[in-house]
């Protein structure tokens, strides 16, 4: 594990998939509309699927592990709050500092 300095940063961006969502609503027992039927998330107010917010939140767990501080940090915690919905191909970026 690296030493971790005042001031670092590391981000990373990804874009999620139709097919990842699908997966992770299998995998978090997640099966809320609005991700998965683009039939019913036209009808909310976010106009189209929406990717699950942990999933996007998930992205901080590889940031910390692979990159910042990197290999063998345990990951103990993180505080959330969504103040924008994520749509399936939108590209996204999670920084940590």
């Amino acid at each position: 594990m690296s030493k971790v300095s005042l001031g670092q940063s590391a981000s990373i961006s990804k874009r999620f998939s139709e097919a990842e969502v699908n997966a992770f609503a299998e995998l978090s027992l997640d099966f809320n509309p609005v991700h998965l039927d683009a039939d019913y998330a036209a009808k909310t107010p976010f106009g189209k699927q929406i990717v699950h917010g942990m999933l996007v939140s998930s992205l901080f767990s590889g940031l910390l592990g692979k990159h910042l501080p990197g290999e063998g940090t345990i990951y103990l915690g993180q505080d959330l709050k969504f103040k924008k919905p994520i749509f399936i191909n939108q590209e996204v970026t999670a920084t940590v500092e």
